[in-house]
């Protein structure tokens, strides 16, 4: 079964982009090493899909629209997002905000092109599914921003490299998003006492997510764009992208919860050590 082995190239790209910190100072770069990543596990997926026979349709469809896209839309969206990150005005704050947003419409406007395709990812509609997620030798050359892609069929279907960019333009736009919530960004004067976060990114995305669906914060769930507003100011991180951070821990298969599952750990190791040294 080819599960097995997308699953793993998956896992194994997640938990090195989770290793890699996107910093204002080093936003490039790392973004540039996001892509290279993925379009090494790309590469793996096409070898791992060289040869092999699929069990039946239902294998074959589950990979071309669910496990391809989420492989091959990574890839995209660092592409994109290298692209439009090289280009991005520097210093001009007006200006940054204009070309972001300018990114922002691209991407609505490709939806717009794409609509009747669009509905169907978003529906998760099934009835066409035979005919745009197995392979024909009789593929269609989509065009996007104008340019035509040429694919191979042995690699692709006639909607699997669209549903690919999809999931690579939501990726997109959370990150275009934050950019802009970030230009009116206040930071916190810095104290020397401040506390600051000294975990990862994906550890604070896991923590906030938790307590927010918990419905800690005024008694009910909030935006979790204003909870991590919140962090960022109280406990001075930059989260570069919490929505595809938390897609990421959600990717993962081993232990999606394994920094909330460290805890339990910790605090049930500090109860012992308590009980066992009381008066």
């Amino acid at each position: 079964m080819i599960n097995q082995t997308v699953n793993q190239i998956l896992e194994t790209l997640l938990t090195a982009l989770d290793a890699i910190d996107i910093t204002q100072q080093a936003e490039l770069p790392s973004i540039i090493r996001c892509a290279e990543l993925s379009q090494a596990a790309v590469k793996d997926l096409q070898s791992a899909l060289d040869g092999y026979t699929f069990a039946d349709l239902s294998e074959e469809i589950h990979f071309f629209k669910s496990q391809q896209p989420q492989l091959e839309g990574r890839l995209i969206y660092y592409v994109r997002l290298s692209s439009i990150m090289q280009l991005a005005p520097v210093s001009d704050i007006e200006e940054r905000r204009s070309f972001f947003k300018s990114h922002l419409v691209s991407i609505e406007q490709f939806y717009r092109e794409h609509a009747e395709s669009h509905l169907y990812y978003r529906m998760e509609y099934t009835h066409l599914d035979k005919y745009y997620f197995s392979r024909d030798e009789h593929l269609e050359e989509p065009r996007f921003d104008g340019v035509t892609i040429v694919m191979d069929n042995r690699y692709h279907t006639r909607k699997s490299n669209l549903f690919a960019h999809f999931f690579a333009m939501e990726l997109l736009s959370m990150y275009l998003n934050t950019i802009l919530e970030d230009l009116s960004w206040d930071p916190a004067r810095r104290q020397e006492d401040k506390l600051i976060w000294t975990g990862t990114q994906a550890e604070a995305t896991e923590l906030l997510y938790a307590l927010n669906e918990a419905g800690v914060f005024n008694r009910k769930k909030q935006d979790i764009r204003k909870v991590a507003s919140h962090f960022e100011r109280s406990f001075g991180i930059k989260f570069s992208n919490i929505y595809a951070t938390n897609e990421d821990n959600r990717m993962r298969k081993k232990d999606q919860c394994a920094f909330l599952n460290h805890l339990i750990k910790v605090a049930v190791a500090k109860y012992d050590y308590d009980d066992e040294h009381a008066l």
